[in-house]
């Protein structure tokens, strides 16, 4: 099956992002990193993707990391659900949304995101990140094929005009700032995601204050 730019007359969200890059390069931190500064962050591989066969679409089960091939990763692929990514963009069009996540069909949906931040690193760090993780991607055909991919993503960032965010130079925070710098936001969604914020944050402060109150009484 081969993916590619959806030919679409709809209309653009220019207030949705998609931040994408090769598994390990940061897009889980940075979401939450975002999402802790108010935005609105989805983890597009959670909400919407899949193993699948390529040819078909078809879903299908992990092998596990010891019987994991080149080969099968021929046959099968990540990829997202159309009628739910494209149903969550329509639902929330006109808001300050990122999608993180990556999918070998993940062009299909290019024409629906205002900006395409994708995330960038020297290989060196990519190979120790996914060597650290302890789960079904933690083998060395992941490994291999993670660090090609990483070559294919620099190609796509000049193809598609995406914004290339160089994700090994400091933490999440640097990572988000670079971001946040390409956003074209006006004042009152500045204001209203700052509001929002101090909301949370005295609703925090005001439970924590109920359970240690709650615990003080329960002493006496």
């Amino acid at each position: 099956m081969r993916y590619d730019v959806l030919h679409t007359e709809r209309e653009v969200s220019m207030a949705t992002y998609l931040i994408t890059g090769p598994s390990g390069s940061g897009k889980t931190t940075i979401g939450i990193e975002l999402r802790g500064r108010g935005y609105c962050v989805v983890d597009a591989d959670s909400a919407f993707g899949y193993l699948a066969e390529r040819a078909t679409g078809a879903p299908v089960g992990h092998p596990g990391a010891a019987n994991i091939t080149k080969e099968w990763y021929e046959y099968n692929g990540w990829i997202w659900r159309r009628d739910r990514v494209e149903g969550f963009l329509s639902k929330n069009k006109g808001k300050t949304v990122f999608l993180c996540g990556a999918a070998d069909n993940e062009a299909l949906f290019y024409p629906f995101f205002g900006k395409i931040f994708l995330l960038d690193l020297r290989p060196g760090v990519l190979r120790r990140r996914l060597g650290d993780r302890q789960d079904s991607d933690n083998n060395p055909v992941f490994v291999e094929m993670s660090l090609d991919e990483l070559i294919r993503t620099r190609d796509n960032a000049e193809r598609f005009n995406m914004i290339t965010i160089r994700s090994d130079q400091g933490d999440a925070r640097n990572s988000a700032d670079a971001i946040l710098s390409h956003l074209d936001e006006n004042l009152l969604e500045k204001l209203s995601r700052w509001i929002n914020r101090i909301a949370r944050h005295r609703l925090w402060n005001r439970s924590m204050t109920n359970v240690l109150r709650l615990r003080r009484t329960r002493r006496v």
